[in-house]
Order: C-alpha cells, then sequence, then structure tokens
C-alpha cells in the first residue's frame, strides 16, 4: 500500500495535488454516480453472498487478517441474537479501507463539484431512520454495526474518479468496499468473525420518503422481522399496532423517547389532549401559550410534560410540541423549541 501511495504522490495525484476541473460532461457523470449509489437506499434486493463472501476475505485479508467466519443474518433481530458468541472479540476497522481510498483520489471540491447532498428531513435519510428505530427495540448493540448506506457519498465518487476518470488507486480495496457497501445493510466486522445482515425485503415510505405505515409494518425482513414508523420516527410495538385514531394521551407520560412523545403529540393532537389531560397556562404571549400537563387519575407521573401552544390567527389551526421543563416563559420556548425541533406546518 505504501508504495502505491508513494507513486500517487510521485505523479502528482493525491489528495493535495491540483486537479483539473471537470467537463459540463463529466459533471453530469458524477451526477449519474451520486444517484446510482443513492438509489440503493430504496433496495430491497437480497443480499449476493457469494459474492460478498468474496469482498469480505479481501478486505479482511488486505488488513492482514484471517478470513473470517461469516454469518449472514436475515434481519437485526437475529444478528443481536447471533452476538452473544462473538461479542467479547474486539471489531475490526474495516472500512479504514474506504479511507485509504480517500486518500489516495481527488476530492470533489478540488475538480470544482460543490458538495452534492440529497434533500432529506430532518430526521435523516432511511439509513439513519433504521438505525436509531433499531437501537430503540434491539439496544445499544446496534450502535456498533457499520451502517453502510453512510459511505454511499464517498462510494459515488470513488466509483466516478475510478470508472470515468481513470485515476488509479488500490483496485483490491475497492472491490471490497463496493461490493460491501452495495450489498450489505448492516455489518458487525470481529476479529475471526462476520456478521451480515440483509436489507429488508419490503418498506413503505410516505411522501417525504421517510419510513411510514399507519397499524402495520414500515420495514419487513425476511424472518418476519419488523418495525413501525410514524413519519420516519421508530414506534414502539405496542403504539405502532394500533391505528393512529386510538392513540392514547396516557402513552404521553410513560414515553421516555421525546421524539416518539414529539409523535404522540402531533397525532393525538391538543384537542383531546384538553379534554382528557388537566392543562394548566403557565405563561401567554400574544398567539403562544406555555402549559403543563398533569394527569387526571390517581397514577403517579415521574415528571411533569411541558407544551408550547400557537394557534394560527388565520387557519386558527393549534399547534403543540413540547417544551423543556426548565422553561418558565413563552419566550424561553420558543429559543429551545426553534433551536431542537423542526416543527410541521
Amino acid at each position: 500500500m505504501k508504495y502505491l501511495l508513494r507513486a500517487l504522490q510521485r505523479f502528482g495525484m493525491n489528495q493535495n495535488s491540483p486537479s483539473r476541473k471537470l467537463t459540463p460532461e463529466q459533471e453530469a457523470l458524477s451526477i449519474a454516480y451520486h444517484k446510482k449509489w443513492f438509489d440503493l437506499e430504496y433496495s430491497t434486493e437480497p443480499t449476493h453472498f457469494k459474492e460478498i463472501e468474496e469482498s469480505v476475505n479481501l478486505a479482511y485479508r488486505a488488513l492482514d487478517k484471517q478470513n473470517p467466519k461469516i454469518v449472514f443474518c436475515k434481519s437485526p433481530y437475529q444478528a443481536i441474537r447471533e452476538l452473544d458468541e462473538w461479542k467479547n472479540q474486539p471489531m475490526i476497522p474495516l472500512m479504514s479501507l474506504g479511507w485509504q481510498l480517500r486518500s489516495q483520489l481527488p476530492r470533489a471540491g478540488q475538480m470544482g463539484v460543490k458538495r452534492r447532498e440529497r434533500a432529506v428531513h430532518p430526521e435523516g435519510h432511511l439509513g439513519a431512520q433504521l438505525r436509531f428505530a433499531l437501537i430503540r427495540r434491539l439496544g445499544d448493540q446496534m450502535a456498533d454495526a457499520i451502517t453502510t448506506s453512510a459511505w454511499f457519498g464517498y462510494t459515488s465518487w470513488f466509483d466516478f474518479c475510478i470508472s470515468v476518470l481513470n485515476y488509479p488507486c488500490d483496485l483490491q480495496a475497492w472491490k471490497a468496499i463496493r461490493s460491501i457497501v452495495r450489498y450489505c445493510g448492516f455489518i458487525f466486522p470481529f476479529e475471526t468473525a462476520c456478521l451480515i445482515i440483509d436489507r429488508p425485503t419490503s418498506f413503505s415510505l410516505d411522501e417525504l420518503e421517510r419510513f411510514h405505515a399507519d397499524s402495520k409494518p414500515a420495514v419487513t425482513y425476511a424472518d418476519g422481522f419488523s418495525l413501525y414508523f410514524y413519519h420516519g420516527i421508530g414506534l414502539p410495538e405496542e403504539y405502532g399496532q394500533l391505528p393512529t385514531q386510538e392513540w392514547r394521551t396516557q402513552w404521553l407520560f410513560q414515553e421516555h423517547d421525546p421524539q416518539v412523545r414529539r409523535a404522540l403529540l402531533h397525532v393525538i393532537g391538543y384537542e383531546k389532549i384538553s379534554k382528557d389531560l388537566q392543562v394548566i397556562e403557565i405563561d401567554t404571549f400574544n398567539e403562544y401559550s406555555l402549559l403543563k400537563l398533569e394527569n387526571t387519575n390517581d397514577v403517579p407521573v415521574p415528571l411533569p410534560i411541558l407544551l408550547l401552544k400557537y394557534i394560527n390567527s388565520d387557519t386558527e389551526k393549534i399547534q403543540i410540541v413540547e417544551a423543556p421543563l426548565h422553561s418558565r416563559t413563552v419566550h424561553e420556548a420558543i429559543i429551545w423549541v426553534n433551536k431542537n425541533w423542526f416543527v410541521e406546518t
């Protein structure tokens, strides 16, 4: 590897060297390659096990590791069940091969290409939504898995530089990274074993391309493991199985995840909340009110819930969003909400 890097530096092709600007035709191709890779977020194509096995072995050998035992998992749930056998082993830096490629190829900015991001909702792209939901459902162990969708931006640029611009690089490393990112969903690369998690077999999205389904799973895997979502927010099965019109105000007090509480507030709405719970007004300013919710039954709640309420003067529509417990005035609540939440209109 070090000899290749020296050769690249000698020929002025390392990351610090000046690079030519793309032609209009090349710029159009770079956009096409970007789309090619990011479209994989929507893929339900089964994992190509044979090719993945070869690529993983290639990646391990490139990192001076022995070929691992490769365990193919039909879902993240199956992978978590397999972890007990391997969790005491260290994980290897599998994606460091990608960083090596990044050091061998020019940066997009050097070619005059502006940073190109896929337009996403603030909850994040599909990979991030899936990752957060899996951590909530299966525990913090899922946080250790490599999310291959996080590499789409890099692999699309690598692919363009290698396939279109013919830049030299470590082609074995590229072959390994290309196949892993293309075909895998999540990976646990341990020292002597590599757990490969297949992509979902089906999923449903809302109009903003967020995972979403009402009273049914939004994401399903081959072994039947499934996840529930409300407009990109992962839900407990207890909530997701019920139609949204049957969601209950009492869940607000038992739910610890602020994003899930946000979904509950959005669905349940102020009218039902004010009917089922005691609402105490703390402060008002123009069309805004800072409110405190209290349970109306004898079941104790660990902490109260504060809401920022807004009434649209033109439509009379009421919007509510949770405010932090330290809020004493409408002004304090507005400042915090503007910094921390995307408020839908």
